[in-house]
């Protein structure tokens, strides 16, 4: 899509304006600049010191490198067709679902290894950072052309460039000639969920500034909110980007969060209550190193 867009405005006499078209690559190290920056704030503002939350954001950055790979060479099906030398050679596609448990798995395992009793805090800082990463994450989906949507015939439908993804997957199905210089147009599935991110960012910072003296509480949610809202989602992205079968591993996924999710709510509900009947104080905060 940049191809496209950088073609565009040249042709339209803004030149100029070339330079501010980021690439995919720009928009990732962003991202982590971004969600690095405000985990550490955040983590902070919840008397976790800075020097635990930066190597939590380690432990969930090797954790989500990790966890894409696997991801994509389980639902690929090489993960048990090839041989276990061959893995780092076919894992190369990436799977944001695979990066979400990898980083949460990073992050609980160093909680529970390192963080003194702050693991739930620092899963409730992470939930409220997450949605981030379809903020900016998308939009680099957006210049790549990947995770693209079905062929649509709404006002806002984009057509990608010959080469992209889209472009590609329409010309193999017959559906589209060869020698277009367009994809069909199709749902911005990217920008769907650039927006979706936003709204789930914004929910669970509310979410966690209301709710952070409760540890579990905010990460939760975030299962929850990001689970439930995805799944409608992917009703609309192409089969070729991962939406095959009745239900695409996408959707899977989004219900074992909302599961997962809505069972840590009733776990930490009964914590509580049977706290509360046996007169047990229990700590709202994290207390101070």
């Amino acid at each position: 899509m940049r191809p496209l867009i950088i073609e565009r405005l040249t042709d339209a006499g803004f030149g100029w304006l070339v330079g501010l078209i980021p690439t995919a690559g720009f928009l990732y190290v962003t991202l982590f600049v971004v969600l690095v920056g405000l985990f550490v704030k955040r983590s902070v503002d919840t008397l976790i010191p800075s020097a635990a939350a930066l190597e939590a954001v380690f432990a969930g950055a090797v954790g989500a490198v990790v966890g894409h790979r696997l991801y994509f060479l389980v639902i690929s099906g090489d993960i048990v067709r090839a041989q276990l030398s061959d893995w780092p050679r076919l894992a190369l596609g990436t799977a944001s679902w695979g990066a979400y448990a990898g980083g949460i798995a990073g992050i609980t395992i160093y909680g529970l290894l390192s963080a003194r009793g702050a693991t739930l805090p620092m899963l409730d800082v992470s939930g409220s950072c997450a949605g981030l990463g379809d903020v900016i994450g998308r939009m680099a989906c957006l210049m790549a052309g990947d995770d693209f949507g079905k062929v649509a015939t709404v006002p806002w439908a984009i057509r990608f460039p010959a080469g992209s993804f889209p472009h590609t997957a329409h010309v193999e199905s017959d559906l589209l000639d060869p020698a277009a210089s367009l994809s069909l147009p199709v749902h911005p599935f990217q920008i769907y969920m650039t927006l979706n991110g936003l709204l789930v960012f914004l929910i669970l910072t509310m979410v966690w500034r209301r709710e952070r003296a409760r540890p579990g509480r905010t990460f939760a949610a975030f299962l929850l909110v990001y689970g439930g809202t995805r799944f409608w989602w992917e009703f609309l992205r192409h089969p070729d980007a991962g939406a095959t079968g009745a239900l695409s591993d996408s959707q899977w996924a989004c219900v074992v969060f909302v599961v997962a999710g809505a069972l840590m709510l009733l776990v930490l509900r009964r914590t509580v209550s049977l706290s509360a009947a046996k007169g047990i104080g229990i700590p709202i905060e994290p207390s101070k190193p």
